[in-house]
């Protein structure tokens, strides 16, 4: 199996799980938060921690970001359990509805706290 292909086999193996517990999380909180962009928010906030950890683990030992390990968690599980595009559609509803200050004060917190998440889980990671 050719490099490329097997990259793609990795990142579906870890895309398919992460979009299902993404699916199950949306539904699960919005019984709690029925705002879905705070949901995105924290799920986004969550998987950049996990991705900071594991980049800071990986730097702490030498690892390739081209291995299977990262190619299936770090690009595919955890790029499809967070959304970007998500956050962007939710945000551009938030302005369209001409809620401004909440359009700012989401992307603001969402942006801010993502940064210190994975800030936080590459310090932890990297030890």
């Amino acid at each position: 199996m050719d490099l490329e292909l097997r990259d793609f086999f990795w990142v579906s193996l870890g895309a398919i799980p992460g979009t299902w517990l993404r699916y199950f999380l949306g539904i699960q909180l919005k019984i709690i938060q029925p705002r879905k962009h705070w949901i995105t928010m924290v799920i986004n906030v969550a998987a950049a921690f996990l991705l900071g950890l594991i980049v800071g683990r990986g730097l702490a030992n030498n690892a390739s970001f081209e291995s299977p390990f990262f190619m299936m968690v770090g690009v595919g599980f955890l790029g499809s359990l967070s959304t970007f595009s998500t956050f962007i559609i939710e945000v551009l509803e938030i302005f369209l509805r001409k809620n401004w200050m909440d359009g700012i004060v989401i992307s603001f917190v969402s942006i801010s706290s993502g940064l210190l998440a994975a800030s936080l889980g590459y310090q932890i990671g990297h030890g």
